[in-house]
């Protein structure tokens, strides 16, 4: 093993190569359009256990494991005959072909809807199509050319993409990304683009094996109402199904106010609520969990994240999130959030003031308080992503896993001490919308009221159901014996110390 700490290794380490626990896999991402073709589910990598925790040894055996998830995935785009499914080898790009061709007809002044006005563009149309096979008699008593289908279908979608008889559905995706920057007036949650795109992408695959193409007019009520009935199918959640009808209604409403589409068929189009076998019954943590959790050996830095969100119900991402400058005059400022009601100030709990001084000590009020969280390259505003990995590892080594046969997500996650925080909060006689207006719920301040009068409650009503929430008698106030992530040192495992 080299001398170097295992940190530094790990950033050396190559994409297909993962640590899960104390052993080593391989993992290869599955292509969107072969999930669920490739496995059963709808799982985003192939992986497969390298059969060692010996990094050298891994590194060994990697190449081999990872040409051989490759090429299953490769096996999966191809006909019997070894033909790749869908694809004519010799079509050309054809959106990035039609995309040349609008931007030569708007410097030649030529609109696109007179696109074969343009001599180069008709002969290029005509060249794709080529000759006739032979000369028919129609029902019309007229003459007409029969072409190759193959052939004739690309100088048709060509045609129609570059006079805009089709819009593929991506088409405004990326005006509609800036539009959204432009308003928040800052970039956009790495996950909401992922997501957008993903719906956007989806649907598009499956228009395309539809008659109607990838086009936005085709994308009736009905056409809708039919890729909503697919996604119940195919995706793994009632919960991801659900989302993904909601990026695409919010894209369509965008591309209406904008003259790109007619209406916005995905409005009250949201799949009916189904329990599956992959279905997680979330709940919170007992009191006897979360003492287990508090009390075990793991980083100092989930140690200091998990009582913060005991004692705030802050999401993971925001306490991720907070500067020292965040948490001054006794407040958590959250300043960022998915939704409005979610941009709030949340009193500091008397139990964390010294943990929250501990990491202020020092620094800037724009350094982070959790400073030794990093944001991965795919999602630049989550710092929190590898501590919730590292926070699920623990858990599971506690024996902190539930789940049905068949279930893919656990019933228990970082999530359940925020549905603790809310169970306790509750226990102790405070009002719901208050506990609504600490964790950042727009639901318990609905109404003319609460939602339209109110300014909202006071901090010291905040503050009341803050401190009603009280860790369970025997839990450990702060606990600093493991290591800070990323300082080179491993965590404690199962009362060990890690290798």
């Amino acid at each position: 093993m080299s001398s170097s700490s295992p940190a530094s290794r790990k950033a050396n380490w190559p994409s297909h190569l993962v640590l899960r626990g104390r052993r080593f896999y391989a993992q290869v991402r599955i292509p969107e359009s072969l999930r669920g073709v490739v496995t059963a589910g709808r799982q985003t990598h192939l992986r497969e256990t390298l059969h060692t925790s010996s990094e050298a040894e891994a590194m060994r055996r990697l190449p081999v494991v990872v040409a051989k998830l490759k090429a299953q995935i490769e096996a999966a785009r191809r006909e019997p005959d070894g033909s790749r499914k869908g694809k004519d080898p010799a079509a050309p790009d054809v959106a990035a072909d039609a995309a040349w061709w609008r931007e030569h007809l708007k410097a030649e002044g030529i609109a696109p809807a007179r696109a074969f006005d343009d001599v180069a563009f008709s002969e290029t149309i005509d060249k794709i199509a080529g000759e006739p096979l032979c000369i028919e008699i129609g029902e019309d008593g007229r003459e007409h050319a029969v072409y190759d289908p193959q052939r004739e279908r690309r100088a048709m979608e060509l045609a129609d993409l570059v006079t805009g008889r089709r819009v593929p559905v991506a088409a405004e995706l990326e005006r509609f990304l800036e539009d959204k920057r432009g308003k928040s007036g800052g970039p956009l949650s790495s996950r909401y683009v992922s997501r957008i795109r993903r719906a956007v992408r989806g649907l598009g695959a499956w228009l395309g094996e539809r008659s109607g193409g990838d086009n936005v007019a085709a994308v009736t009520r009905y056409e809708a109402g039919l890729y909503v009935e697919h996604l119940g199918r195919t995706c793994n959640t009632a919960q991801t199904a659900s989302s993904l009808i909601t990026s695409l209604s919010s894209y369509w409403k965008w591309m209406v106010k904008r003259g790109a589409a007619t209406e916005n068929p995905w409005k009250d189009q949201t799949p009916e609520t189904r329990k599956s076998p992959q279905d997680a019954d979330k709940r919170p943590y007992t009191d006897d969990e979360i003492k287990q959790l508090l009390s075990g050996d793991t980083y100092s830095t989930l140690h200091d994240m998990m009582r913060i969100a005991a004692l705030s119900g802050m999401r993971i991402n925001e306490i991720g999130r907070l500067t020292v400058g965040d948490c001054a005059d006794g407040v958590f400022n959250i300043r960022e959030a998915k939704t409005a009601a979610g941009i709030r100030r949340v009193p500091i709990h008397p139990a964390l003031k010294r943990i929250v001084a501990q990491r202020s000590k020092g620094k800037s009020a724009g350094a982070f308080l959790i400073e030794e969280l990093s944001a991965r390259k795919d999602h630049a505003t989550d710092r929190a992503a590898k501590a919730s990995e590292r926070f699920t590892a623990y858990r599971r080594e506690l024996g902190m896993d539930e789940r049905k046969d068949g279930q893919r997500q656990s019933n228990i996650d970082f999530h359940s001490f925020r549905r603790w925080f809310v169970t306790k909060a509750e226990e102790a006689g405070q009002p719901p919308h208050i506990i609504s207006a600490v964790v950042g719920h727009a639901e318990g301040r609905q109404g003319m009221t609460l939602g339209l009068y109110s300014g909202g409650p006071s901090e010291a009503q905040m503050r009341a159901v803050v401190e009603s929430v009280k860790l369970p008698d025997g839990t450990p106030a702060e606990k600093h014996d493991g290591p800070r992530m990323g300082d080179g040192r491993r965590a404690k495992a199962g009362g060990r110390e890690a290798t």
